[in-house]
């Protein structure tokens, strides 16, 4: 995507001044910073960068570092599940592993560990343990599509095989990723950042905002449009979140 000089002219700077804090898992705030907590628009991307205006219309060059949580969210097109993608959702489930019904909502998210992987109560928001024992009942299942054929689903969760159809019509397919490329211009950009007094905007001075980012959470305006492009699960810890959670 098109992004102007000035911004990948600021590129240098902001990589200067997160350089060296960004290898942490835990964010840790610079010091004598301050905190930006707000709503925008995206208006371009670039590797570890992004260019927003923010609800005041303040335009803000946001740094993303390693240690910068990332969730892109939305809408994908059907076609965008394959096998491979890491996936989850609740449904109810027959001792052989079956779906009782047909699945009308399907959630791809971020590469999770093997530990993360299984069947786990439909309510789980802990991080709680897999089940070991499969009995008939409602679960909430995390894996890897095995196959996707004919609306036919095989899911690989932890040593669970979990099978079942998809709604033929119906099926929402919806995205819980880290994948800062899968955004747009004209996003919607939530973002919880720091930054010091004098890199704020002045419009006066037809100068950006300059800050790292704690927290981002990008919303798509159109649903992901299935391409040859593979969608890029990346290896970060997916987070426990009550809004990763979908249902039947």
């Amino acid at each position: 995507m098109r992004v102007d000089a000035t911004f990948s002219a600021t590129l240098l700077a902001i990589a200067v001044w997160t350089a060296g804090g960004t290898a942490c898992a835990q964010f840790v705030a610079p010091q004598n910073s301050l905190s930006f907590e707000d709503k925008g628009t995206l208006e371009a991307i670039q590797g570890d960068a992004m260019q927003i205006r923010d609800s005041k219309s303040e335009p803000w060059l946001i740094s993303i570092g390693h240690d910068t949580t990332v969730t892109v969210e939305g809408d994908a097109e059907r076609d965008c599940l394959r096998p491979g993608l890491f996936v989850q959702f609740t449904g109810k489930v027959k001792k052989n592993g079956h779906l009782e019904e047909p699945l009308s909502e399907i959630e791809i998210t971020s590469a999770q560990g093997k530990a993360s992987l299984g069947i786990f109560p439909p309510d789980d928001t802990e991080g709680l343990k897999p089940v070991r024992a499969l009995v008939a009942g409602s679960y909430l299942v995390k894996g890897k599509v095995a196959t996707f054929r004919d609306d036919e689903l095989l899911v690989i969760a932890g040593r669970h095989k979990i099978t079942g159809s998809v709604s033929a019509d119906e099926l929402k397919v919806k995205l819980n990723l880290d994948d800062t490329s899968l955004a747009q211009p004209g996003d919607e950009v939530k973002v919880k950042a720091w930054y010091y007094d004098t890199s704020r905007p002045n419009l006066n001075l037809a100068r950006r905002g300059n800050a790292v980012a704690e927290t981002v959470t990008i919303t798509l305006a159109k649903p992901l449009e299935a391409t040859g492009k593979k969608v890029r699960q990346s290896e970060r810890p997916a987070r426990a979140s009550s809004k990763s959670k979908v249902s039947k």
